[in-house]
């Protein structure tokens, strides 16, 4: 009940906020730019789903540039249809392709919803565009302000609240294990919130390559968390309860000494004495890589909040020599091809929506920019998700027309269908899915146009009608434009993921350069989460259970290589030689390496070595599972 209340109320106060703005933007800005305040709005809300803090000036200047163009431009397109045209195939395109960065946040969504209110429902001619450039420019800074004062100093916070969920999930799994089983949903969302904490972490990278000392520590702590969740369901109650029961002290110690709310001398005294026990009591290998991981959770954590309290080594010097690798501009490059979703979704998206605009203009058509709008909802990254699209716009907006039908037939007072107006938008903010959206949307938008023109007749059926030519002709376009199939964008990024694997290993076993061999490492495992987090949204359409397999297997590796290349022994070089070129499609090493491992396992007498020497063993037969063993039809990398 607290947290329905909880919902109700911040869904209030942000409909009451809205309203408030858009009362004020019209005293200062006018009618016509109501519509592109509501645009405006939209996109200071979406943009704080991403932390643009870290480089604020820089992210600033982008918004203001995009917003003043699509401003220029949705002007410059009511000169004349071909024009108009060539503009939007451009723009669009362009817009789209690059804020695409991947399809759970879509940035170029308030971009491309402003540009269609300010060039289909209140575009402007040139001598009124300076008013309206005011309002984009007050709405971009507007934009960094709140993320200024939301996104500001929440990294801090936001990180160590992911790492205290994360070991409240951890303490949640030994529970478990204490209680006979443990369950892989416990696991999997341990998971989660470790490619939550990546994402995040992502978006605080300069200069789209270079992470700073916090980004590296937090992911190396986030990283040993895992392999503990993943490690402990390896555990035998019968040898193992009494060393997992101890666990949970160094959890709860690490989340207070992040906090600084336990001193490093109670910390370290607290991961002493679980090491000393583990090793009295127990001398398997489970409890020799538990205490192991737990060592490297350990100065991972002295590393992070001693360079917190020491402000000098927060400045960190960062060669360039790579850096261009992973700059924006190369990483858009990678894209530009007709196999990419990202670039047959955005050239579609310029397809439908130019020729909508061309159409409405040419033959002077009152209501065709409803079929813009349905242009710009039903064109869908992936083809298969558009059918379910144009199905729920197409029975949203019949049932919503007949809807306004009824309402404004009984109600006939203007300041009474202005109220149902309001009560509509915030209505709509409690629903769930789009065709319940779709419902009070359509309300809205023919109570709009029946209040600003009464004396029009039948627009709902035209509204209606466009709709469906619109969505008709989307479909047509998500199916012969670039047509993009989940599976074979699904394959890609299988084949991308590997490709980052090996890089991955080759950077954590053939370091050159410290600095710059953090920064390649860092950049390397948020890429994997990203390409890890597409493959789990794809799944959620194909629900492939192979898929899945192949994403924990995938997950389980990387572990396995961070956590084994925390250590350095030069007497695994030629076995890390050996792993590499299997990883490169040489199958016929896997048995020659793996015998080489035992019989170095053999000769060892060092602990260290030989956990080692276990976990290479690991990534040879995760390798040869993955890479040989699954599909089998795109071996090596």
């Amino acid at each position: 009940m607290k947290k329905i209340m909880g919902t109700v109320a911040s869904k209030t106060i942000m409909f009451l906020v809205a309203v408030g703005t858009v009362l004020l933007s019209q005293s200062v800005f006018g009618e016509i730019n109501v519509i592109v305040t509501v645009g405006l709005f939209t996109q200071a809300l979406v943009f704080l789903t991403v932390d643009l803090t870290k480089e604020p000036l820089k992210n600033f200047f982008k918004i203001l540039f995009v917003d003043l163009l699509l401003g220029v431009a949705s002007t410059a397109v009511q000169i004349d249809p071909i024009l108009g045209l060539v503009i939007n195939l451009l723009l669009i395109f362009g817009v789209v392709y690059i804020y695409m960065k991947d399809l759970s946040t879509p940035m170029y969504f308030p971009f491309m919803l402003t540009y269609l209110f300010m060039m289909g429902t209140a575009p402007v001619i040139f001598s009124e565009l300076p008013l309206r450039l005011g309002l984009l420019a007050l709405g971009a800074v507007v934009t960094m302000l709140l993320q200024l004062i939301a996104n500001g100093k929440k990294s801090r916070n936001l990180t160590n609240q992911t790492i205290e969920r994360v070991v409240n999930k951890l303490i949640e799994e030994i529970n478990q294990f204490q209680q006979g089983e443990i369950k892989e949903d416990t696991i999997a969302e341990v998971s989660k919130e470790v490619r939550n904490l990546a994402k995040f972490l992502d978006n605080r990278k300069t200069k789209a390559f270079f992470v700073s000392f916090t980004v590296m520590e937090k992911l190396n702590i986030s990283i040993c968390l895992e392999r503990i969740s993943l490690h402990l369901k390896e555990a035998n109650k019968e040898k193992h309860l009494a060393v997992v029961q101890e666990l949970k002290d160094v959890l709860t110690s690490l989340t207070l000494f992040i906090k600084g709310k336990r001193t490093r001398d109670e910390f370290a005294k607290v991961i002493e004495n679980f090491a000393e026990r583990s090793e009295v009591e127990n001398a398997d290998y489970f409890t020799y890589e538990l205490v192991e991981v737990v060592r490297v959770l350990e100065k991972a954590t002295y590393i992070l909040v001693d360079k917190r309290k020491d402000k000098t080594q927060r400045k960190e010097k960062h060669t360039k020599k790579k850096a261009k690798d992973y700059q924006t501009y190369h990483l858009i490059k990678e894209s530009f091809n007709t196999t990419s979703i990202r670039f047959s979704f955005a050239f579609r998206s310029a397809v439908g929506i130019g020729l909508a605009f061309f159409v409405t203009q040419y033959f002077e058509l009152e209501y065709g920019r409803w079929m813009m709008y349905t242009m710009f909802a039903i064109i869908q990254p992936y083809a298969s998700n558009a059918k379910d699209r144009f199905k729920d716009r197409v029975i949203g907006t019949t049932i919503g027309v007949i809807g306004f039908i009824v309402i404004f037939g009984i109600v006939r007072d203007p300041l009474y269908r202005s109220v149902v107006m309001m009560a509509t938008g915030y209505i709509c903010s409690y629903m769930t899915t789009y065709a319940k959206q779709t419902i009070f949307v359509t309300i809205s938008a023919l109570g709009v146009a029946a209040m600003a023109d009464p004396s029009s007749q039948n627009f709902e059926i035209e509204r209606l009608l466009f709709v469906l030519i619109g969505g008709i002709v989307a479909m047509l376009i998500n199916r012969f434009v670039f047509h993009a199939k989940v599976e074979e964008t699904t394959e890609r990024l299988r084949i991308r993921y590997r490709v980052v694997t090996k890089e991955l290993f080759r950077s954590v076993f053939f370091s050159k350069g410290e600095c710059e061999d953090k920064n390649e490492i860092a950049n390397l495992v948020l890429t994997g989460n990203l390409i890890e987090d597409k493959l789990i949204l794809n799944n959620t359409k194909l629900k492939s259970k192979e898929l899945q397999e192949f994403i924990d297997n995938q997950r389980l590796l990387v572990n396995d290589i961070l956590f084994i290349g925390q250590n350095e022994t030069e007497t695994l070089d030629e076995i890390t030689e050996d792993i590499l070129r299997i990883m490169g499609g040489e199958s016929e090493r896997i048995e020659e390496t793996c015998a080489k491992i035992k019989r170095k396992f053999e000769q060892s007498t060092l602990k260290v070595e030989k956990i080692q020497l276990i976990g290479m063993g690991d990534i040879v037969k995760e390798i040869k599972m993955i890479y040989f063993e699954e599909g089998g039809s795109h071996q090596g990398a």
